[in-house]
């Protein structure tokens, strides 16, 4: 569970956010003392105070790396590349509607749909519109991200065996996609990649359709 955190990247600001995670996962309950005690002993972590720096997402050198990286999606684009954009997210409840429209002194309350444990999403849009999805309970990591990569090639040699020829996977620079195993199973299978810049969200489709995704009632049944 801790391992996520740290192949994404992703700050552990509080202990409980390890208990949420673990009771959203697994639907196991754990205290805040014993998720401590594992920062802790298994992986050496102190709880110490953050120190503020200038913020870099416009720094010279991530302005150039933008720069970089859309001229390089753009000569793909111009040259009819298709280009496969993966990434990956969560869904822990179903509605994730957070404002409406009401007169004063009506309720403004929704039936809170959570999701335990809660739902792994590994998505892929082309540049035709065409999206690939899987879901499972697992966190995403190392592993599951070329399991999905497997499954993927599969579907995508099913609908077009040459595929390869004329397609790149593009990802963001999470851990799990530039680890030596990740870059390796690549290279082994003939698939082009191409990584995104840093802080370009404006150049990865599926950003909004993940943004879509958490806009509304997932289930309007219940």
């Amino acid at each position: 569970m801790v391992q996520s955190f740290i192949d994404r990247d992703q700050h552990i600001w509080r202990s409980n956010q390890i208990t949420e995670r673990v009771r959203l996962d697994h639907n196991v309950h754990i205290t805040d003392a014993f998720a401590t005690s594992i920062l802790r002993s298994d992986f050496g972590m102190r709880y110490r105070r953050v120190k503020l720096v200038a913020f870099t997402g416009n720094s010279e050198r991530c302005l150039v790396l933008r720069q970089l990286f859309a001229e390089r999606l753009l000569t793909q684009l111009k040259s009819h590349t298709r280009v496969l954009n993966v990434d990956e997210t969560w869904v822990n409840r179903g509605d994730m509607r957070h404002m409406k429209w009401r007169k004063r002194g009506q309720t403004n309350s929704i039936s809170d749909k959570e999701i335990r444990p809660r739902l792994s999403v590994i998505a892929a849009i082309d540049t035709e519109g065409e999206t690939y999805m899987s879901l499972s309970i697992a966190n995403t990591d190392e592993d599951t991200f070329r399991l999905f990569i497997q499954k993927l090639s599969i579907k995508l040699t099913l609908e077009r065996p040459n595929w390869k020829e004329d397609t790149v996977i593009m990802m963001d620079n999470a851990s799990y996609h530039g680890s030596q195993k990740t870059r390796d199973y690549f290279a082994h299978n003939g698939i082009r990649t191409s990584y995104t810049a840093p802080y370009s969200y404006g150049g990865s489709p599926i950003e909004l359709w993940f943004a879509a995704l958490k806009s509304t009632n997932l289930n309007p049944t219940m």
